[in-house]
C-alpha cells in the first residue's frame, strides 16, 4: 500500500502513530452469510476465524461492556493507520476505552483503519463501537487481519447494520477469535454502501 504521507506523532499519544494514505481496498468475495434478525437489520459474513458473536443495539444508552477481559493498550503497542479524520475527531479517541469522542472521518465514503502490532500478538477478543444518532443510513464494515506486512489479509467478519435515529442508534460487536501471530488488523468502514454521501465514524475499538 503506498503511503501519501510520513507518519506524524500526535503530541496526545507516545506510541501510536497516524499515516494517512490514499489506496483503497478491493472488495472481496463473499464466501458465506448468516442473517439475523434485530430492530436494526443486519448480514453477517463470517468466514475465518470467530468462534463467538455477541451484538446489541440501542438508542442513546450505551450497555456497559464486559469486565471480565484485561483489553490491551494499542496507544503502547501499535501504529495506527487512517485513511482521513476530522481533527476534532482523531483517530486517538477511538482508542481512549470509552473516554474520547471517537474517530469521524475527514470526508465521505468508504475509510480504512489499519492497526500495525509492534510485536505479533495473540488476540481472544475483539470489540467495536459505532454510534450515528442523527442520520438514517445502512452501514457495511469488514475486518481482517494479516500475520506478516505485506499479508495475505484474512477476514474474520463482515457485515451491514441499518442505523436510525429512531431506535437503532448505536451497534456494539464482540468477538471472541483465536488469532496468532497477528501483526496487522484492518477495519474497512463504508458508511452509506457505496452512495459517498455519509462520513465513517467509529466510537470504539478494544482488542485482547
Amino acid at each position: 500500500m503506498k503511503q501519501t504521507h510520513l507518519i506524524e506523532a500526535h503530541s496526545g499519544c507516545r506510541r501510536c502513530s497516524v499515516t494517512r494514505y490514499s489506496a483503497k481496498p478491493k472488495r472481496r468475495v463473499v464466501e458465506a452469510m448468516v442473517v439475523l434478525g434485530f430492530d436494526g437489520w443486519k448480514n453477517v459474513f463470517r468466514i475465518d476465524q470467530v468462534l463467538v458473536r455477541n451484538s446489541k443495539h440501542a438508542n442513546a444508552a450505551r450497555p456497559d461492556p464486559p469486565q471480565t477481559c484485561e483489553w490491551l493498550n494499542v496507544e503502547e503497542i501499535a501504529q495506527v493507520e487512517v485513511s482521513s479524520e476530522d481533527p476534532q475527531y482523531p483517530i486517538e479517541s477511538a482508542f481512549k476505552s470509552g473516554k474520547g469522542l471517537g474517530w469521524r472521518a475527514g470526508q465521505p465514503e468508504e475509510q480504512t483503519i489499519r492497526l500495525l502490532f509492534d510485536e505479533p500478538k495473540e488476540l481472544r477478543r475483539i470489540q467495536l463501537r459505532f454510534s450515528e444518532p442523527l442520520v438514517e443510513r445502512t452501514q457495511q464494515f469488514s475486518l481482517h487481519w494479516a500475520d506478516s506486512q505485506t499479508g495475505p489479509f484474512r477476514e474474520i467478519v463482515r457485515q451491514q447494520w441499518n442505523f436510525n435515529p429512531r431506535n437503532s442508534t448505536m451497534e456494539l460487536e464482540d468477538y471472541k477469535v483465536d488469532l496468532h501471530h497477528v501483526l496487522i488488523l484492518r477495519l474497512n468502514i463504508d458508511p452509506d454502501l457505496g452512495k459517498g454521501q455519509a462520513f465513517a465514524a467509529l466510537a470504539d475499538w478494544r482488542v485482547a
